[in-house]
This record gives structure tokens, C-alpha cells and sequence, in this order.
């Protein structure tokens, strides 16, 4: 009988997927549990695994195509059957995708095209001269269109890492070479009209010194096409920001205490930082204000007995919050190798979707980028969202002397249906007082 492959939906946020890569070709026997393809949900990069045996019979949604959660993309069937009745089922997206060349059915490749993503997992290498470097799908799909020797190029990104900033001096040269259209703002009045052609998908990327757009060109603006995580976070953020009514509450904190702890712990075995501290005094203050630690259902409030914090880490485009499970029961040695491990994965895109869901609680810190302060938008099903400022020295008046500390603001951001304005400066005091005598961050005795 035969199966349908279906785009998957794995998160309740995911609308839409990603084909990057397909693992079988069509004609091949799989198995149930075989990974057929590699997919992109707004998160992360996952495998699709066959839930029948029997032959690919057919594969509808070519790689890169972008598909609806559960459109066909694919059928397994056995070698004779009659499959002419789930063909009709093929997504729009993927007809026009195959209509480029209908005689050569996609095959698996090493190459295959991700557009909009150029942070993903490192483990697709190419060769270079010194030896192996990671390069991104996106930048071996620019490499690949516009025929750049990826042997030639130097990675700047970490541990030699290709990123695309790395191609630009190519790509400037090879969309001259191969008569592109003028982009440039004189050579725009210069044409004394806006050229009829468009540059390339991939000449749409980020091209140091030029502008480029989606569909006609423009001297004033650039188009640049949503990746799945920034289609993610649009539908999500206006999702939050609309219905739910934020309001925010900011104290400062005395950090010197703090500081002091995580210089210390430079010199031992498990370092940690401002944001472990803020895990670990952020989940001992929930304990206490339990109604924190909550979320909006309807027609009453749930309180969660168990503390989920989500962390925002940023990437190349866009951010994901990978969660850190149960961190009321947890030591801050304990939430500090979790959150370094998932951090790693967040940054590899290899998250589970169980990693980075159903945060009971959220914090975001740009406080490495020298931002004293600002606010966190709330992401549901959390009540609050904490925003971690950078820390400063600053004048400070000790028994009548004016003195130098460092100080960090923190702003809560706090779902009016669920917090009140006490409740949140209650939970906020609690907080700082935590922040500020950090010591002993032992695990909480009793149920977490």
C-alpha cells in the first residue's frame, strides 16, 4: 500500500519547511526509520524518516523548496503500484520547482541549495588548502552559482569557517564578469532608467559595497528574502506583542558581588557567567513567587510546577530560545554545563524540538553589546520575559562617599492577564537581592 511523505509538522510554530537535502533518490529501497531527507523548520535542521518500507516511488518538493507543513513532498510504494491518485496532491510551490527540468528527478547531493540560511550545521566540509574547513549550504550554493573554487577561499569564521563575508571579493567580480546588471546608485542614472533585469537569487545576498534588490531594482532600498527563522519570529512576535498587554518594570542591581564570583571562577575547571547567574538567581526567585512562573489559559491562569527558562541566542539570522529544564532543581555548576551544551547545539542547529519549546519563563541578555538596557518581548506560553542590560561602572554614593560600582539593570516585561504591577516589583526586588549576595547557589532542597 502505498505511503505518503508528508512535509512534517514539528513545532506548534511551524507553518512551512525546507527540503535541504534528500537522502534517498528516487527508485531507491527504504526501510521504516530510514532517514529520507534533511528538513529546515524555522528552528533548526532536522532528518525525516520514513514511516513505511518499500520503494521511493516518487520525490515531488526538489531540494530547496519550501513547502506547507503537510503538503506531499513524496510517495513510497511498491515497485508496480499505482500511485497516479496522490500525484495530484503535489504542492504548488514544488510543481513550479520541478518544472525546470522535468526529465532528471533530484538527486542527493552534497551542494544542495538552502537559501535564506547561512548559519546551519557544520558538518558538510569541503577541502581546502590547509586542510578542512566548514562551509555553510548558503555559502557552497553562492560558491556553486557563481563558480567560486571554495579551495581558494579563506574562512575568517570561527575555527576557519567559510561565511559568506568571505566571498565577497569573488562574488563582487563574478556577477561583473557575468554582465550583471548595474546596481550601483550612478550607474542607475547613468542607464537613465531602472534596468529590466534582476540579479540572481544568490546575487540578492549580502554584497559588501552594493545594493541589490528583490524584483525591480531600487537606488533607495534592498529587498532581502525572509529566511524560515525571521518568518518565524515575525509570526510569533506580532503573534505576542498584539494580544497580549506587556508592561515593564526595571531595577538595578549591584553586581560587584557577582563579578567578583565570576572572576574567580575563571581560574577553576567550570567557569561561569552573568547569565548563569541569572539562570540560577532568576529560577531560586520563581521558587518564591511561583505565580511568576505562570502562563495565560484562557479562562484561568496555569502555574507551573516545574522551572523551564528559555534562553535567546543569537545567530547569523534571526535568534532561537533553547530551554534549560527544571533549573529550580538544579546547581548553577549544573545550569552552566547545560546552558554551554545547549548553546553549542542552538548555534550547530542541532536542537530538538522538545530543546527549545514551552519556556515557562525567558530571559535575553544583550549586555555584551554594551546595551544598558532595554525590554524582552514575552513569547507564550511564559508570563514574563527578563531583559539583562550590560554591567557598568558607575559613581555610587557608600557612607557619604562617592564611590565606583557596578551596577546592571534588569527590566521585566510581564503579561498584564497573568502579573500585576506588585507581583512583577515583588519578584523583580526578590531578584536582585539574589543577584547581589550570589553566594551559596547550592541546589534548593525539596521538589523543584
Amino acid at each position: 500500500m502505498a505511503s505518503r511523505i508528508i512535509m512534517p509538522k514539528l513545532t506548534d510554530s511551524m507553518e512551512e519547511g525546507v527540503v535541504v537535502k534528500w537522502r534517498k533518490s528516487e527508485g531507491d529501497h527504504v526501510d521504516s526509520g530510514d532517514v529520507l531527507a534533511e528538513i529546515e523548520t524555522d528552528k533548526a535542521v532536522m532528518d525525516l524518516e520514513a514511516f513505511a518500507s518499500g520503494t521511493l516511488r516518487k520525490i515531488l518538493a526538489v531540494e530547496g523548496t519550501t513547502v506547507p507543513s503537510g503538503a506531499l513532498i513524496g510517495v513510497i510504494a511498491e515497485p508496480a503500484e499505482d500511485i497516479q491518485g496522490l500525484l495530484k496532491e503535489v504542492p504548488e510551490p514544488a510543481k513550479k520547482a520541478a518544472a525546470v527540468d522535468p526529465t532528471h528527478p533530484p538527486q542527493a547531493r552534497q551542494d544542495a541549495p538552502f537559501p535564506g540560511l547561512e548559519a546551519v550545521k557544520e558538518e558538510a566540509m569541503v577541502s581546502t588548502e590547509q586542510g578542512e574547513a566548514t562551509a555553510s549550504p548558503r555559502v557552497r550554493t553562492l560558491a556553486r552559482e557563481h563558480g567560486i573554487d571554495l579551495k581558494k577561499v579563506k574562512g575568517s569564521g570561527p575555527s576557519g569557517r567559510i561565511v559568506e563575508r568571505d566571498l565577497s571579493p569573488f562574488l563582487t567580480s563574478a556577477v561583473s564578469s557575468q554582465s550583471a546588471v548595474p546596481i550601483g546608485k550612478d550607474q542607475i542614472k547613468q542607464a537613465g532608467q531602472i534596468p529590466a533585469r534582476t540579479p540572481t537569487r544568490a546575487a540578492r545576498g549580502k554584497i559588501v559595497g552594493e545594493k541589490v534588490a528583490e524584483g525591480p531594482l531600487n537606488a533607495e532600498a534592498e529587498d532581502v528574502p525572509l529566511s524560515q527563522i525571521r518568518k518565524a519570529i515575525a509570526r510569533i512576535t506580532t503573534q505576542s506583542k498584539a494580544p497580549i498587554p506587556h508592561f515593564y518594570i526595571t531595577a538595578d542591581v549591584d553586581m560587584g558581588e557577582a563579578m567578583r564570583m565570576v572572576e574567580e571562577s575563571k581560574s577553576s575547571r567550570s567557569s561561569i557567567s552573568i547569565n548563569h547567574l541569572v539562570i540560577t538567581a532568576s529560577a531560586r526567585a520563581l521558587r518564591l513567587h511561583p505565580g511568576i512562573n505562570a502562563s495565560f489559559a484562557g479562562d484561568k491562569i496555569r502555574i507551573w510546577r516545574r522551572i523551564d527558562i528559555g534562553i535567546a541566542v543569537a545567530l547569523e539570522d534571526g535568534l532561537i530560545v533553547p530551554v534549560v529544564r527544571d533549573c529550580g532543581s538544579k546547581s548553577l555548576t549544573e545550569i552552566a554545563e547545560e546552558e554551554r551544551a545547549l548553546v553549542k547545539r542552538t548555534r550547530n542547529r542541532e536542537l530538538k524540538p522538545e530543546e527549545y519549546t514551552a519556556a515557562t519563563f525567558l530571559i535575553s541578555n544583550l549586555g555584551t553589546y554594551d546595551i544598558d538596557n532595554f525590554i524582552a518581548v514575552i513569547l507564550p506560553p511564559a508570563a514574563a520575559a527578563l531583559a539583562i542590560g550590560s554591567v557598568r561602572d558607575v559613581p555610587v554614593v557608600r557612607n557619604e562617599r562617592v564611590d565606583v560600582g557596578r551596577r546592571m539593570k534588569i527590566t521585566l516585561s510581564c503579561d498584564h492577564r497573568v502579573i500585576d504591577g506588585v507581583a512583577g516589583a515583588k519578584f523583580l526586588q526578590t531578584l536582585k537581592q539574589e543577584l547581589e549576595h550570589p553566594l551559596p547557589f547550592l541546589p534548593p532542597q525539596g521538589g523543584g
